[in-house]
């Protein structure tokens, strides 16, 4: 995986973890697109969330078994910008492509919840939109 350095913005706005994602994201155009646009929106600490996401063949291969991401951070400071970008992101390193298979947001409100899912549907095709569910906490 790329080095945590990798993974700042240079002056020119590029950034070593789209080119990381280029790499190693599955090599159809059109699942990658997605992970691409929304990991260009996002800060350098935003991006330190995302970098941690691996294939679901290393994941099975690791005694540790998957990661869990939880974001912190004040309110209005981007957590749900971040979690969208982190599932697109999840979605064309092959997670949540098999029948069954999904990856889990959870919120800490109703509110939170549901602007999560509006969100995820006004900016996500539907094959995305299936490879996650997104709930509270509490269900």
């Amino acid at each position: 995986m790329a080095s945590p350095n990798s993974w700042k913005r240079t002056r020119d706005g590029s950034c070593a973890a789209l080119d990381f994602l280029r790499q190693h994201v599955a090599r159809n155009g059109d699942v990658k697109a997605p992970a691409f646009a929304a990991c260009k929106k996002l800060t350098n600490e935003q991006l330190e969330a995302v970098k941690q996401v691996r294939t679901p063949q290393a994941i099975k291969e690791d005694p540790l078994g998957g990661r869990i991401t939880i974001i912190l951070a004040a309110a209005a400071s981007g957590k749900t910008t971040t979690m969208l970008a982190l599932v697109k992101v999840l979605y064309a390193f092959g997670h949540g492509t098999k029948e069954g298979e999904y990856a889990l947001f959870a919120m800490f409100n109703k509110n939170a919840a549901v602007d999560g899912n509006k969100r995820l549907s006004l900016d996500s095709e539907p094959a995305i939109q299936k490879s996650v569910r997104l709930c509270t906490s509490h269900s």
